[in-house]
């Protein structure tokens, strides 16, 4: 997985601003950052973070196979970017709940919305009650 730290500006490209994340979840910088289609992972450069970065990761994967995540940013909220292009605002608590109630409305708006409007939807699931959609 790669890492992005959320505190550089876009364009940095020092040690400290890039990186990856090892299978064990351990954050890691090398010399020569390598052109990479792997996901990406945009947090602090705090080690329990990007620890509990790549444990949601993992979680997340798991709830929404086949669905593929390209990007995940972990500041004060959780956003998830899924392939084609779909947000989903998750938020700081019940991201898992929140996760699995998108995948079944995506699924039930597949049937009614066009595809190429949908997969370039933002969901934001962080109502007690429902989630707002932006298409």
């Amino acid at each position: 997985m790669r890492w992005q730290n959320k505190d550089c500006p876009n364009d940095a490209k020092t040690q400290i601003c890039q990186g990856y994340i090892s299978t064990k979840g351990e954050l890691f910088t090398s010399n020569k950052i390598i052109k990479s289609d792997a996901i990406i992972a945009t947090s602090t450069n705090d080690k329990d973070i990007v620890k509990t970065l790549f444990n949601d990761d993992q979680t997340y994967r798991a709830i929404i196979k086949p669905m593929v995540i390209t990007s995940i940013f972990k500041t004060n909220i959780d956003t998830l970017f899924i392939k084609p292009n779909i947000k989903v605002v998750l938020g700081y608590q019940k991201q898992q709940k929140r996760l699995k109630i998108f995948v079944k409305v995506y699924k039930k708006l597949r049937q009614s919305i066009a595809r190429a409007k949908l997969n370039r939807a933002t969901f934001d699931m962080r109502y007690a009650k429902g989630f707002s959609l932006k298409l």
